[in-house]
């Protein structure tokens, strides 16, 4: 009642109505118990209005700690209320009509104000994964909302990809509600990801024990993936450990660290120790954003995941962080290009990397992302970091030709901002990057060459069959394999 009361003298143009509000603050700052706000203290059409704003998500009476409307506060855009009442309220308070704050924040029509208040009750401890009204829970609505600012919040701060709504589907499922030409690509890149993966391993593809425990929920509840995307994740799974293999099994005998910048939700590190390619006293860093990085830990400390880091001695994990012996994750922001760097050259001086010590980075769709001078100067201070590294890209390929052009056209209608694209116009432009790194041995591969020369080939094609096989290899020859060695 108090900040509607301060509302309607702050906005009102009537001196009237101005007066009876300045007449309600005064009284009701001078009385600590605030009883409901009757029509009769000020002009009825005025407090129609304010009812109006409300959208009918919380009632005038309803009041929580300390005589504080939380929900009001927000509604009004009235911070300082809100965190009176944060300081020893419940910022999971749900009023009769089941809307809880974080709910009704969602609701702002201004976007700052929006950003503001969501940010403001998940750092007070509201629960992200806590189901709104109609059965979504809040991630379900920053994906349907395409608010990539929420969604990046939200998984920042414990919000599960793979919880369900009512409805039996996951956050990443509610594209589909949304028309193409208004899909935001970026919002949901590693939730679709995740997506890809699961449905490529579930369907027969490829073994994946750890994929298994971190993502088995996701079983019933993503979308079939056609074909083609299945097979060629299949050929991209397929290829990057065949040169990741082929890195373990040169020199054997010496010491190997692998650096997976922009590691999102993969799984190598397990498949190396698997396929016993690792060996004590190797490395292994899987490097991300902050809201990745702590998604991948929520998902490894959930019990069907916990098995993978028993084997790990000297454990030390937080929300955004986790060391050990020879296994570590750690936040990066690829697009810094100071902060990469020094965060290479920490690792270097940290486990003290020499001459006899063989590296490997690891790039799956990170480079395109980044400014071609960014990532250039990244990849010539890593290969004067390193005295033996190699480097293993995965990404879009070919995009001059028509085929590329039409498949960036997409890329970007769907807000797919691809700073790097002029290193991937050709083998020749991919190879030429790495060549002004400092790199002496380059190879680029399009994942059609790549595909053709796997092994196990004709029983992959057995398992779905393919509509328009040129349409397929038209596809696979725009991603490839970038391989340098320096």
């Amino acid at each position: 009642p108090l900040c509607i009361a301060m509302r309607m003298y702050k906005e009102s143009k009537s001196a009237e109505v101005r007066k009876k509000a300045e007449t309600i603050v005064r009284a009701l700052r001078g009385n600590r118990i605030i009883r409901p706000f009757k029509s009769e203290t000020a002009q009825e059409n005025s407090i129609e209005k304010l009812v109006a704003d409300l959208k009918s998500s919380v009632k005038l009476e309803e009041v929580a700690n300390d005589d504080v409307n939380p929900g009001m506060a927000i509604v009004v855009n009235n911070p300082l209320m809100l965190d009176r009442y944060l300081e020893n309220g419940d910022p999971n308070f749900v009023n009769d009509r089941g809307y809880s704050l974080l709910e009704i924040a969602m609701q702002c029509s201004k976007t700052s104000e929006r950003n503001y208040y969501v940010e403001r009750l998940l750092k007070a401890k509201a629960d992200p994964n806590k189901p709104l009204r109609f059965g979504l829970t809040p991630l379900h609505r920053a994906v349907q909302e395409q608010s990539l600012f929420l969604v990046r919040i939200l998984l920042n701060h414990g919000a599960d990809p793979t919880q369900e709504d009512k409805h039996g589907r996951i956050p990443v499922a509610m594209v589909d509600k949304i028309p193409k030409r208004l899909r935001k690509k970026e919002v949901i890149a590693n939730l679709e990801m995740i997506s890809e993966f699961w449905k490529s391993f579930k369907n027969g593809y490829y073994e994946d024990d750890a994929l298994q425990k971190l993502f088995a929920r996701e079983a019933d509840s993503v979308d079939r993936k056609s074909p083609e995307i299945a097979r060629g994740t299949w050929a991209r799974v397929q290829g990057t450990r065949q040169e990741l293999r082929w890195f373990y099994e040169k020199n054997a005998s010496r010491k190997k660290v692998v650096i997976n910048c922009g590691a999102g939700f993969d799984t190598m590190h397990w498949w190396s120790k698997s396929e016993e390619l690792w060996k004590s006293g190797d490395l292994w860093f899987d490097l991300d954003m902050e809201p990745v990085v702590r998604q991948r830990i929520r998902r490894l400390r959930m019990p069907g995941a916990k098995s993978l880091l028993s084997p790990l001695k000297n454990l030390k994990i937080t929300d955004n962080q986790l060391s050990s012996d020879n296994y570590f994750i750690r936040k990066l922001d690829m697009k810094q290009s100071d902060g990469s760097v020094k965060l290479l050259e920490d690792i270097k001086e940290e486990f003290e990397i020499d001459e006899q010590t063989d590296v490997c980075l690891v790039f799956e769709c990170v480079l395109v992302y980044m400014a071609t001078e960014i990532s250039g100067r990244f990849l010539k201070a890593a290969a004067d970091l390193f005295q033996n590294l190699k480097v293993i890209s995965y990404e879009q390929l070919n995009l001059n030709d028509r085929f590329g052009a039409v498949m960036l056209d997409n890329l970007v209608q769907r807000g797919c901002g691809l700073d790097g694209i002029n290193a991937c116009l050709s083998k020749k432009t991919q190879m030429d990057r790495f060549k002004a790194a400092g790199f002496n041995d380059i190879n680029c591969k399009d994942m059609y060459e790549i595909y053709l020369a796997l092994p196990n080939r004709d029983i992959i094609e057995r398992i779905e069959f393919l509509d328009d096989v040129e349409i397929f290899q038209q596809l696979l020859q725009h991603y490839g394999i970038t391989t340098a060695t320096k």
